[in-house]
């Protein structure tokens, strides 16, 4: 499936592969903290290593880095960003990649944190990466490139470095060729704000809707939906309120009474959602990333004791019957939009069959 879909993108735009060389085996969330991943190379080469292979010689023009320590490819301690002996060594020299090495956001707390954006940046393009990803703050993007500037002075940077990068990104910039790099937002903005483009959105998002266990809501008295607010748990998250679930329930279904959350549940917010779910025969939940703010997984299993008819709607990570096995319903969401808000609207009204394949295993 990843080698059709990269063959599909590249029949237009540069597709990208990521997080090489695997970020799947991660208890520790990159956005926050520098994971470690402890498997020894035999295992590596059999399973996080093998789509990267199969998508290098499918033609794949892009790979892009995880922030995270693999000992057995990496050298002091260091995030596979960073690492000239992985990316180099290992992804360019031994597996023969010549496309381009993009980095994740180099804003990411397991970067920021422990070398710092400006220096990380560095970093990683001594390390061999072509392009650094730096997605949120317009300060950070200038101190990495006047980094780099008194880097060449130093001559910490060299130019055949430079020039090593450089000559790959021009490569596939003139391959790309239709693209005008100077053109204005504003005279592309029809290709992705046209109806049909939206509404291709929306279905992709209404599609992907699944149910992982028992049966769909279908509204049979006044309901209580309790939902965590779209706050940004980290730099990385979208920060624009304009997707709030409270808020389209209350504009969409005034039949519902509502409770709003925050992604790190306290202690009070839990007591008093157990009082008003106590009123309700029916109760839905929408949990974001539980398997890492766990108060809400706390939330869920009281909620669970209840006598109530208990639905739960991850809207982002699909992990949380891995750790309340005892759900009885539960359908993911996947994400945390506007798109997502409207289909889980549709889908309380029983406007919204649930279609779609749950990528994990579950239990």
């Amino acid at each position: 499936f990843g080698n059709a879909f990269i063959r599909g993108l590249q029949e237009n735009v540069i597709a990208t592969a990521k997080h090489f060389p695997g970020h799947g085996d991660t208890n520790v969330d990159s956005h926050l903290a520098l994971p470690t991943i402890e498997y020894g190379i035999d295992r590596l080469e059999k399973i996080e290593l093998y789509p990267f292979k199969k998508a290098i010689k499918n033609g794949l023009k892009a790979i892009m880095s995880a922030h995270i320590n693999f000992p057995a490819f990496t050298e002091n301690g260091l995030p596979t960003t960073l690492s000239k002996k992985c990316l180099t060594g290992l992804l360019r020299e031994t597996l023969q990649f010549e496309g381009l090495i993009v980095t994740d956001c180099m804003q990411m707390k397991a970067i920021q944190h422990n070398y710092t954006t400006k220096e990380g940046t560095l970093m990683a393009i001594n390390a061999g990466a072509n392009l650094i990803c730096i997605s949120h703050s317009e300060e950070l993007q200038v101190a990495a490139i006047k980094r780099l500037k008194e880097a060449f002075i130093t001559k910490e940077l060299s130019e055949d470095t430079i020039n090593d990068r450089v000559q790959r990104l021009l490569k596939f910039k003139e391959e790309l060729g239709t693209i005008n790099l100077n053109s204005s937002y504003e005279s592309v903005s029809s290709l992705v704000e046209n109806d049909k483009t939206k509404a291709f959105a929306l279905n992709v998002v209404r599609s992907a809707a699944t149910l992982v266990k028992g049966t769909p809501f279908i509204k049979s008295s006044k309901p209580l939906l309790l939902a965590v607010s779209p706050m940004a748990t980290s730099i990385a998250d979208e920060k624009d309120g304009s997707h709030d679930i409270i808020n389209k329930v209350k504009l969409e279904l005034p039949d519902f009474d509502t409770a709003r959350l925050n992604v790190k549940t306290t202690e009070i917010e839990i007591q008093e959602a157990l009082k008003q779910a106590r009123k309700h025969k029916q109760v839905i939940i929408c949990t974001y990333n539980a398997n890492i703010y766990t108060t809400q997984i706390d939330l869920v299993k009281l909620l669970l004791k209840e006598d109530i008819e208990l639905h739960v709607i991850a809207m982002r990570n699909p992990y949380d019957l891995h750790y309340a096995k005892e759900i009885k319903n539960l359908v993911c969401f996947f994400e945390y939009t506007s798109n997502s808000v409207r289909a889980l609207v549709d889908y309380l009204k029983g406007e919204l069959a649930l279609q779609g394949k749950l990528p994990i295993t579950s239990e």
